[in-house]
């Protein structure tokens, strides 16, 4: 059912906090730089591609806590005195953070090549008629040079938190103005990456939880969603309206999977079974992945893999040298079943 990503020419990749952040907002280098790459060699194929990214706020929190502790006086410092979050911090965190994140996005697509380009957006730009088709036309003068377009929210005006009421065409995440961008553009494709790999029957932290790998719209009445990632401000109901709502607007097909998973672009384009697959032309029953061992095996050595390369490096030799220890000790019976077999 997925072979035909493998035609979409107009690419719209939403970047969630979880990706191109650590948990404690300092940007993630190994998960940026291959969303770079992957994004100029898709590029460089002839496939047009819009990055919507997050992390700015998470970034700026970072460059305010480090400003904070230099600017304090030695009297501060002495009385322990703590800079505290007051209101309009995030919106602070966000106007320091965006300079530093695209000038990371400006060093890594410099290696490949490309020049990205910022859009900073608030729901005005997608309401007011004159303001949304300006945001189109520069858009697409952007891209008809060659250029990546690299939009956020501009949280540092809009200072939003998530919008209680939001109107229709509006957006309270960057996962709603992901879903709006590629019905702006027409994008025939929109690939939402975020900290889990997919769409999931229950929360995943739940014992027996199954990887949805396909959903039709009318599957998901009464749908049991999970909580927020640590820095995030969508979670996961706000990804599937996301999905649901481009979906709607006339985008073809929309994918929802992990930001760690290796070459991710590239494999969800390619038609491959990576995350959770919406669309209007599947069936209504949602297509669970049933715990195939081998899957399960795979996605476990996945997690696995995940969790050792977050330590740091005296640990992962530990682990390493426990493990070819117990592989040693066991040789005798491993090779005998590998014999019988």
């Amino acid at each position: 059912m997925r072979t035909h990503l493998k035609a979409s020419k107009f690419v719209v990749v939403k970047a969630g906090t979880s990706t191109v952040s650590h948990d404690d907002g300092t940007p993630s280098l190994p998960r940026l730089g291959a969303i770079v790459e992957a994004v100029s060699q898709l590029m460089r194929q002839g496939t047009k591609v819009i990055l919507v990214s997050s992390g700015a706020v998470g970034c700026g929190r970072s460059v305010l806590r480090k400003q904070a502790a230099l600017h304090r006086t030695l009297r501060d410092h002495m009385k322990s005195q703590e800079v505290t979050e007051g209101a309009g911090y995030s919106a602070a965190a966000a106007a320091a953070g965006q300079l530093a994140l695209m000038s990371l996005y400006e060093t890594l697509f410099a290696t490949q090549e490309i020049e990205p380009s910022q859009f900073l957006v608030t729901r005005r730009d997608f309401v007011d008629e004159a303001c949304r088709k300006n945001l189109q036309h520069s858009i697409q003068a952007i891209m008809d040079v060659g250029m990546v377009p690299i939009i956020n929210e501009n949280d540092a005006v809009s200072g939003n938190a998530g919008y209680s009421e939001v109107p229709d065409g509006c957006f309270s995440d960057n996962d709603g103005l992901a879903a709006l961008v590629a019905k702006l553009v027409g994008a025939d494709c929109l690939i939402m990456l975020t900290d889990v790999e997919g769409l999931y029957d229950r929360p995943p932290s739940e014992a027996g939880a199954r990887l949805v790998r396909e959903v039709h719209p009318a599957s998901l009445k009464d749908w049991k969603f999970g909580g927020i990632s640590k820095g995030g401000r969508g979670g996961m109901e706000a990804k599937v309206n996301a999905a649901l709502g481009a979906l709607e607007v006339g985008v073809k097909s929309v994918v929802l999977a992990s930001g760690s998973e290796k070459e991710v672009l590239q494999r969800v384009l390619a038609g491959d079974d990576v995350g959770t697959y919406f669309s209007n032309d599947i069936a209504r029953k949602p297509s669970l992945d049933e715990g195939n061992p081998l899957e399960a095996v795979g996605q476990s050595a996945r997690r696995a893999a995940r969790a050792l390369q977050a330590l740091e490096a005296g640990d992962r030799t530990k682990i390493l040298q426990a493990i070819a220890s117990k592989l040693r000790a066991a040789a005798p019976a491993i090779l005998a079943a590998n014999a019988a077999d």
